[in-house]
């Protein structure tokens, strides 16, 4: 839920579709590939991960002590 929102949507990319974008000061984005991986993330504060963020995600567990 502290993701900054640039950092949360290049890690969309990264996770559909396998790359991050890069943008250069004069504008130009290069594409750099990154291999198929498995993000986990931990939390106290459910409501407030971003609806976009939690739509990506394919499990969702909820711990009690």
């Amino acid at each position: 839920h502290r993701l900054k929102t640039p950092v949360a949507e290049s890690m969309y990319t990264a996770l559909e579709d396998y790359r991050i974008d890069y943008t250069c000061a004069d504008g130009k984005v290069i594409p750099y590939p990154v291999p198929p991986f498995t993000m986990i993330g931990a939390t106290t504060h459910p409501g407030k991960i971003s609806e976009p963020m939690r739509d990506r995600c394919g499990l969702l567990l909820e711990l009690t002590p």
